[in-house]
């Protein structure tokens, strides 16, 4: 599975696909940041379990913004990002229950920045 990012209307944006065909997307920029599965029927939902390695476990939101925050969703966003980077392998576990599994192969490379860039919000 390879990570791509690019900028689309003032959005960093990264996404990955995997053996099945799930496509992963996080846009983000100054005013927040979003998570999606494309091409879900149901969607992931408000609230994601990600197993980074199977091994360590994050409980984060699916969206934040500067207007619609916590504390504590700030800090789980931003664990997620800096797992997300670091790992090898990952599942994102639905609301509905539905297992995501990916194994990046360029993680590091591509998603250097994804911290700053998806935590810009909170500066």
């Amino acid at each position: 599975d390879f990570w791509e990012n690019g900028w689309h209307q003032g959005n960093s944006m990264y996404h990955i696909s995997n053996k099945n065909n799930d496509r992963l997307e996080i846009a983000c920029n100054f005013e927040g940041g979003s998570i999606d599965l494309m091409d879900s029927e149901i969607g992931l939902g408000g609230v994601i379990n990600v197993i980074f390695d199977n091994e360590r476990k994050i409980i984060t939101p699916t969206s934040i913004s500067i207007n619609e925050r916590t504390s504590s969703d700030d800090t789980a966003w931003g664990n997620f990002m800096y797992w997300l980077q670091n790992s090898k392998h990952f599942v994102i576990e639905a609301e509905n229950g539905k297992k995501y599994t990916f194994e990046p192969v360029n993680s590091q490379k591509i998603l250097e920045g994804i911290v700053d860039s998806c935590t810009e919000y909170t500066m």
